[in-house]
């Protein structure tokens, strides 16, 4: 198809494969759901690196696997991240609309929501305890253990491949 580029091709066919597992599991074919959910949780892996393509490392004219795994460990993080930010936003904001004046929650209000987030960062990140802290309550209660670039790192990829399951 001449107007597909590969990175689409990609999210098409991960999209194609979650859905595919969605109704096999909700058939009772659970065996392939997961299959099929492992090669969409691969697939997705192959966009966040299409994105990044200079921070890998060619081994044999191939892409390095511990690399490509690092690379998809770091967005994990990162989604916690902004997950815990925009829960702290919400909380703040909620604090404001209690304890605040007319004038700080309006201002705050006002904000765009990318400066709401740099400005709950800010906070946060003078106490680095109570940022794991956010994280960990994004994650919910079954990832505390879980630092996923840190853990690929200790090659300890099969084990974040079913954590992401």
């Amino acid at each position: 198809m001449p107007n597909e580029t590969p990175h689409s091709l990609i999210v098409h066919n991960a999209r194609r494969l979650f859905e595919e597992a969605k109704l096999l599991q909700h058939n009772g074919s659970n065996a392939t759901a997961v299959f099929l959910s492992i090669a969409a949780i691969e697939e997705s892996g192959k966009s966040l690196i299409q994105c990044d393509p200079n921070r890998m490392l060619p081994k044999k004219g191939k892409s390095d696997h511990s690399a490509k795994q690092k690379i998809i460990g770091e967005k994990f993080d990162q989604l916690f991240l902004f997950e815990a930010l925009k829960q702290e936003v919400d909380r703040l904001e909620s604090y404001l609309k209690a304890k605040g004046t007319v004038e700080n929650i309006s201002e705050f209000q006002e904000m765009p929501e990318e400066d709401r987030l740099q400005f709950v960062y800010a906070m946060v990140l003078k106490d680095p305890s109570y940022l794991k802290k956010l994280i960990q309550q994004a994650q919910g209660p079954e990832e505390h253990s879980i630092n996923f670039s840190r853990d690929v790192n200790r090659n300890k990829v099969t084990e974040k491949r079913e954590q992401a399951l």
